[in-house]
């Protein structure tokens, strides 16, 4: 089960790999879009991709260029499927909320047709 966090940088990992399903990307660039949507520091990062690493969700190679860092990030079959499997979730609870709202009101019409029978 993924964190909050590392579903946050699952999806960022996402957008930012988009179809080819892998990446490169300097360790500043990344840090930067990680911090503008939560709060947490290059180790924490650095935690979390090998977290997602080791559940399958993703490769993850740290190589320097230049004496500058970069990553080089494969986005796995989970990692690929992470993004159809949270839009079937929600499509889930949209389906349950809907049939909750249907059943709501099929309940009010048969007490009012029972009420006007009696």
């Amino acid at each position: 089960m993924l964190s909050i966090r590392e579903k946050e940088l699952l999806s960022l990992l996402n957008e930012q790999c988009g179809a080819r399903h892998a990446c490169l990307i300097l360790e500043e660039e990344l840090l930067r879009l990680v911090r503008k949507r939560m709060s947490v520091d290059g180790r924490g990062v650095e935690r979390m991709l090998l977290a997602l690493q080791s559940d399958g969700y993703l490769d993850v190679v740290r190589s320097y260029r230049s004496q500058t860092p970069y990553y080089c990030l494969t986005l796995l079959a989970k990692g690929v499927g992470y993004r159809r499997e949270i839009e079937n979730i929600r499509r889930q609870i949209l389906f349950k909320v809907l049939l909750t709202v249907a059943t709501a009101l099929l309940g009010i019409l048969i007490t009012k047709g029972l009420l006007a029978l009696f």
